[in-house]
């Protein structure tokens, strides 16, 4: 099996003006010395060199001095420096090391000077504040923190500090540091904090336990910064050892903090795949003007978890852009990538993780919050499966099949009844040029609204679906009952390759509601594929066929429905 003990979310693979600026930054550097490492990155992290070259950072990557080192929002960054000192930059930070120099040797030259430009930080320092307390110090807009001790947090309330003041809050947890600005200076012990209005302010004195932040806000603010602080404090209390490239890391013992360095996205659990005709619908964050499924496509491979129920898959898109070229998508969707990652397929579980890796890690942390269920699934026994997924978030990454480049990180929230619904089975073998099939419904999904407030039954018994392949077209009758309304759909499809397309012809028809958008018609889009083996005594005639339906209603809705070959009275 694979081993992905250690794989970390990367962020999303960045353009090629980033990527060649990168290149720069790592010419100018080669010769200079690295300050430290990343221990930890979850999100949105960055560093802006000296030089003005940025770069994004993920676990393993060097830090050097006259780095700017940037958080974005629920984004954490952690460094260890070369000699042993730690920092955990908080969410929508920025803090540059501005001239770090440690050798190891006793030249003189030994320094650390650090300045908190937003945000927070928790610090432990390292050798360098040990021996010399006046080769170390953090710079604010309003004062320089030093120290006699080991531990600090300090904070910068500019604005983002719900029911605080402004200004600059500190407290030390082990140790004693010391804070100074252009007019007042104090020592402040463990257990004790100060806060500083501005440069031209008293420093006010505050008491704080160790255990609490150098900032207290909101309840949700104060659990995240409790949480981090805890990594912090066992991340930095672990062995610190010198590497093979002579910097010092930590070597955390704690067994829940290595799983949430080293296992994002939990232990893989256990998928098979298949191969398949799949059509995946319905996205909710599409223009309700247009069609709203996400794609289409002739070879996917479906995941399914221990249940038997789908977890995930890999497909193909294709994308117009605005000037009408067409770019053929690979897309990955999951509501549980450990049972993706758990694939038997060694080759298919790193194709898995390589496309979580150039996800972007904020929105992999969002959808970790509350990934999306399985809400209805069903076989049929002529080998249809179908279901929906809902009551979460969706993640989904694609990347061209032209350049091979990662394009966008997508999480869907799917609340109500909101759904995205899909209907698979075989795929089947060429289609027949001459003949004809009559294909009656057997199973669907429930039917639900785009904006997720009504739910119904979906397609009915007596629906069906009759195919010519002689001229390559179709006709399609369904009965759908969704919210206590009945409508009746019916129109001429299009036979092309594997897929059915609709011609924009096909109409619902409300029975029973007059108020609505679909009274006396309104445009349905079908979509829809055939679903393999060959039919029972029709060589070459699919036996299923698989559709996805959109009745432009006032609120879309929409769902998925299997049809067989024979079925039915």
């Amino acid at each position: 099996m694979l081993d992905i003990s250690s794989a970390r979310p990367l962020l999303k693979l960045i353009a090629v003006a980033t990527m060649l600026s990168g290149s720069l930054f790592l010419t100018q550097n080669a010769a200079a010395a690295a300050a430290g490492k990343v221990v930890f990155a979850t999100g949105t992290t960055t560093a802006i060199s000296d030089t003005g070259v940025s770069r994004a950072l993920r676990r393993g990557d060097e830090i050097f001095s006259g780095d700017k080192l940037m958080t974005a929002k629920r984004s954490r960054l952690q460094v260890s420096l070369a000699d042993g000192a730690y920092v955990s930059i908080q969410p929508d930070s920025e803090y540059k090391i501005e001239d770090y120099h440690f050798s190891g040797k006793n030249d003189g030259a030994k320094r650390a000077f650090y300045r908190l430009l937003k945000g927070g930080i928790r610090a432990v320092t390292g050798l360098i504040g040990k021996k010399n307390r006046d080769a170390y110090r953090v710079s604010t807009a309003v004062a320089t923190i030093g120290i006699r001790g080991t531990g600090h947090n300090t904070r910068i309330c500019a604005g983002d500090c719900p029911g605080e003041k402004d200004g600059l809050y500190h407290n030390t947890w082990e140790g004693v540091t010391i804070v100074t600005n252009d007019v007042d200076s104090k020592e402040v012990p463990t257990g004790k904090g100060v806060f500083v209005k501005d440069i031209h302010s008293d420093i006010q004195s505050l008491n704080q336990p160790s255990s609490v932040t150098a900032v207290e806000t909101t309840k949700k603010a104060r659990e995240e910064q409790k949480q981090d602080e805890q990594r912090s404090t066992l991340a930095s209390s672990g062995d610190q050892r010198s590497g093979d490239d002579g910097l010092q890391k930590i070597v955390v013992e704690d067994q829940e903090v290595r799983d949430a360095l080293d296992k994002p996205y939990g232990d893989p659990t256990f998928s098979t795949v298949k191969e398949a005709q799949l059509l995946l619908a319905v996205s909710p964050d599409f223009d309700v003007s247009d069609q709203v499924a996400i794609f289409r496509t002739v070879d996917s491979q479906v995941f399914e978890n221990s249940e038997g129920k789908t977890v995930a898959v890999f497909g193909t898109d294709k994308d117009e852009d605005t000037a009408g070229n067409i770019n053929f998508l690979r897309v990955f969707a999951t509501i549980d990538p450990a049972a993706a990652l758990g694939v038997e397929d060694d080759v298919l579980a790193q194709d898995v993780l390589s496309f979580l890796d150039a996800a972007d890690p904020g929105q992999v942390d969002f959808f970790l919050e509350k990934p999306a269920q399985v809400a209805e699934f069903n076989t049929t026994p002529a080998g249809i499966s179908m279901g929906r997924w809902a009551n979460g978030r969706v993640l989904s990454v694609d990347q061209s099949l032209d350049t091979g480049q990662f394009n966008a990180t997508l999480v869907e929230e799917l609340d109500g009844f909101q759904s995205i619904h899909f209907i698979y089975g075989d795929t089947p073998g060429p289609l027949p040029v001459s003949g004809s099939a009559n294909y009656s419904f057997v199973a669907g999904t429930r039917s639900t609204s785009l904006s997720g407030t009504s739910i119904g039954d979906g397609v009915l018994a007596g629906s069906n679906l009759f195919v010519d392949f002689s001229s390559s077209s179709a006709f399609i009758d369904l009965d759908v009952q969704h919210d206590n309304i009945l409508y009746d759909i019916q129109g001429p499809l299009i036979v092309d390759g594997a897929s059915l397309f609709d011609t924009s012809s096909v109409t619902a028809q409300n029975l029973t509601d007059m108020s609505g958008a679909c009274y006396p018609g309104c445009q349905t889009f079908i979509e829809g594929t055939f679903i393999g083996p060959s039919a029972s005594g029709m060589p070459g005639i699919p036996n299923n066929v698989g559709i996805e339906y959109e009745i432009q209603e006032t609120d879309i809705i929409t769902g998925v429905a299997g049809f067989s070959y024979g079925a039915g009275p």
